[in-house]
């Protein structure tokens, strides 16, 4: 079966993943795009908005890894558009006419609307559904390959909390922004409300960000509502990278969460 992931998943030290007072002319809210610098500095980055240039080493080797395997993308109604949008008709997302998904794309709203063919290869599809009948959805229209999570923050958590993401690649940046919306809880860091345990697989000291990832499976039930998980390291291009350049250039931590 495909997985279920999520990509270049950006939070505050406070746990944060987007700001407060979202807007046409701020899409991150208040925290404007200090969450997103790491990626945009990186060739990924640099060539998704279309300039030359940009760093390689490993904010590069993970953020390459969100188009490779994926057939379909699901995302939230914040994620597509500001407060309001589904009632201006020629709204179309923020990201102009050839947007960077390039695969069937399925927006979780409670205001259904027509389908929207964009170039490249983007379809939006509006959708009124449960995680799991979403993601039900999307695999169908992936044909096989991954699905990717694209948040905004409110939908990994529910598909976190309804235990349906095997794969997760979070950064974590240094900044504090004190108010916002976070995925991983309501209170506490940025693993607060995170089911079960993890680990840290390594630490960049001269970057100051994080890099999780791995493969989350389901040890067991617990009572009420909590799952625990493991996160197991992957043998993919992004991890050799990842070890290769966390071995020249990071120091490598493990802690548990």
């Amino acid at each position: 079966m495909s997985l279920t992931r999520v990509s270049n998943f950006s939070l505050s030290l406070d746990g944060f993943a987007t700001g407060e007072g979202q807007s046409q002319d701020a899409p991150f809210g208040h925290a404007g795009v200090r969450l997103h610098e790491w990626m945009f500095a990186t060739r990924f980055g640099s060539e998704m908005l279309g300039r030359p240039g940009g760093t390689r080493g490993i904010d590069d080797a993970f953020a390459q890894q969100f188009l490779p395997g994926i057939g379909a993308e699901i995302m939230g109604a914040g994620k597509f558009g500001p407060p309001g949008w589904h009632e201006n008709p020629d709204w179309k997302g923020w990201w102009g006419p050839n947007p960077p998904f390039h695969t069937p794309t399925f927006v979780l709203t409670h205001h259904v609307r027509p389908s929207i063919e964009m170039e490249g290869g983007t379809t939006f599809h509006f959708i009124d559904a449960s995680p799991l009948q979403a993601l039900e959805t999307a695999r169908e229209a992936a044909g096989g390959q991954d699905v990717r999570i694209g948040g905004g923050p409110t939908v990994i958590r529910d598909f976190l909390a309804a235990g349906l993401i095997d794969q997760m690649h979070v950064v974590v940046v240094p900044i504090l922004l004190g108010r916002g919306e976070r995925p991983l809880g309501r209170t506490g860091g940025p693993r607060a409300g995170l089911p079960g345990r993890g680990r840290v697989l390594a630490q960049r000291s001269h970057a100051c960000d994080v890099h999780a990832f791995g493969r989350l499976r389901r040890l067991g039930r617990e009572s009420g509502a909590r799952r625990a998980f493991r996160v197991r390291g992957q043998a993919a291009s992004a991890g050799a990278a990842f070890s290769a350049t966390t071995r020249a250039s990071a120091s490598t931590t493990r802690e548990s969460w």
